[in-house]
């Protein structure tokens, strides 16, 4: 039986680096240089390895060729998170015989946003009315590639400020945001504390939330 690769050269098939939710997909035909027909399946070496690395193959069912015939199999990559560099082998069980054999190697990697806030409450504890109390909280990029990040600023109050509002953090990095509470105006309720949870979206990737506490105190509370 000669069942093999049409093109030797894909013996190790580079999906390349793809990011996540984004999918690539390559063909690889075997053909039947054989003198009678031959009945197969393709199959990874470790299934549930190919399954984890977001990794699939069509088709799945079994595969009859006659001599000389060819068929393409398709190698789709869509990964749903950050994953490493693998390689899997790709294998071919033929009908009447054992033992599987390697068809071909498969290479790749996914790149992703990985943004994140080292501290998810900035409390500011008493600070007097006009008056500015400033904290530092970093933003870190775990990830493979620059993050956009944005805050929603329809969910600042009159008494917080975050700064930078928007921008990026390259790969491997950290930003140190300025959250700064300066309460102006104290409530009828001397003893209310300001209380909001702000909203962060980051582009391609998944959201964040900051929350932000402070009491403001008058000139003659904090005097006495």
């Amino acid at each position: 039986m000669h069942l093999d690769l049409k093109d030797p050269d894909q013996s190790f098939t580079n999906l390349g680096v793809v990011s996540v939710g984004q999918e690539i997909s390559k063909m690889v035909p075997v053909v039947n240089r054989s003198l009678k027909t031959i009945k197969f399946h393709v199959i990874p070496r470790d299934i549930k390895a190919f399954a984890a690395s977001a990794v699939s193959m069509v088709p799945e069912q079994e595969i009859v060729l006659k001599p000389k015939e060819s068929v393409p199999v398709e190698i789709r990559f869509r990964p749903k998170t950050r994953l490493p560099p693998f390689e899997h082998d790709v294998m071919l069980k033929i009908e009447g015989i054992d033992e599987p054999r390697k068809l071909l190697t498969i290479h790749g990697v996914a790149h992703g946003i990985e943004l994140k806030l080292m501290d998810e409450v900035a409390a500011f504890g008493n600070v007097v009315q006009g008056s500015r109390l400033t904290k530092y909280i970093q933003m870190s990029n775990f990830g493979d590639v620059k993050a956009n990040f944005s805050w929603n600023k329809s969910e600042f109050t009159k008494n917080f400020t975050i700064s930078p509002a928007s921008g990026y953090i390259n790969p491997n990095s950290n930003l140190d945001l300025e959250v700064t509470f300066h309460p102006r105006d104290l409530d009828n309720d001397k003893n209310q504390t300001c209380e909001t949870k702000v909203t962060c979206e980051v582009k391609g990737g998944e959201a964040m939330s900051l929350k932000l506490m402070g009491k403001p105190v008058s000139q003659d509370t904090s005097s006495s």
